[in-house]
Parts: structure tokens; sequence; C-alpha cells
């Protein structure tokens, strides 16, 4: 999930930013750090300052965390978004709920031509074999369920598509 997105999940609004670092490791660790300025309104209408850091490392789900956030006065909110502008604003707001309301879409699309497991009922994935060969196959798959069934390529290729235009959603 995006930086923007994140905090809007979090429930904050009128969201103003500075990028305070960027900076991708050299010691091998294929980790990238971003630290962000940020000023938005708390749920309960409060203008808020905080300090947003996101690692990437290669192979983990991101972190984030939200430090030293403290309410502001509206004179120094006002002087943060006159300064850095709104990231939040109303056409961002409306791509964001269209790209919401598509994932949805897609995962009901993919949900109807993915079938349940014959032994468990749980709903089965498209894997792909060591010969590059598409199945669907329980979650649980070859551990704690053998379910598995051959998958038209037709359907593996209309998956492979639905799956990929889901990723670009973000």
């Amino acid at each position: 999930m995006r930086t923007l997105d994140h905090l809007v999940e979090l429930g904050y609004r009128g969201i103003a930013w500075k990028l305070l670092r960027d900076t991708e490791s050299s010691s091998g660790s294929l980790s990238e750090v971003e630290e962000f300025e940020i000023w938005a309104r708390a749920q309960d209408g409060v203008p808020r300052h905080f300090t947003l850091t996101s690692v990437v490392t290669a192979y983990k789900p991101m972190r984030r965390r939200i430090s030293d956030e403290t309410p502001i006065s509206e004179a120094e909110y006002e002087a943060a978004v006159h300064a850095n502008g709104i990231r939040d604003t109303a056409p961002w707001i409306a791509e964001r709920e269209r790209r919401q309301a598509r994932r949805r879409d897609l995962d009901i699309e993919i949900a109807g031509l993915t079938p349940r497991c014959p032994n468990c009922s749980k709903r089965m994935i498209l894997r792909t074999n060591g010969r590059g060969i598409k199945f669907f196959a329980c979650p649980g798959y070859p551990v704690s369920c053998v379910g598995a069934s051959n998958a038209p390529l037709s359907v593996a290729e209309r998956i492979d598509r639905l799956l990929e235009e889901k990723s670009k959603l973000g």
C-alpha cells in the first residue's frame, strides 16, 4: 500500500508531507528507507504533526512506523499545507475509490473462475508446476491438503491477466 493510501486508511485527512530521507542500503541488505514529515488532520479533526518511516526490505512486507505524533495549532497546520500542498485531494480520492472498486470487481471475477477444493472446500489458487504447466491447488497444497486439478489454458490465462491488472492498481 502506498504511503498516502496508508495514512487515509488510518483515518487521516488533509495530508501534507515533506520527504526527509530516501535511502537505499549499500550494505547488501536490499532495504530502502523513506522518512516523511507529515501534517494531517486526525479522525477527531485535530491537526497533527508526526514522522512516518517506511522500510522496504527484499522478500519482506513493507514496515511503517509513526513517531513523535503531536497536536499542532491551526496556524501551524495551515502554514505546512501552504508550503507543501495537500496530497489527498478530491480527484485523488475519486481515483482511489475507482481503484478500490475495480480491485473488488477483479476479486469477484477471479473467485468465479477459481474452483473450490474437492477435499476441504477452500477456494483453490492457480499454481505453476516445475514444467511451467498451470494447475489449481488447495492453499494448503501439498502439506495440509492434496486437492489439485487441471487448469484449462484459457482460464489460467484469464486469471493471469486479471491478477496482472490488479497488481497495477496498487
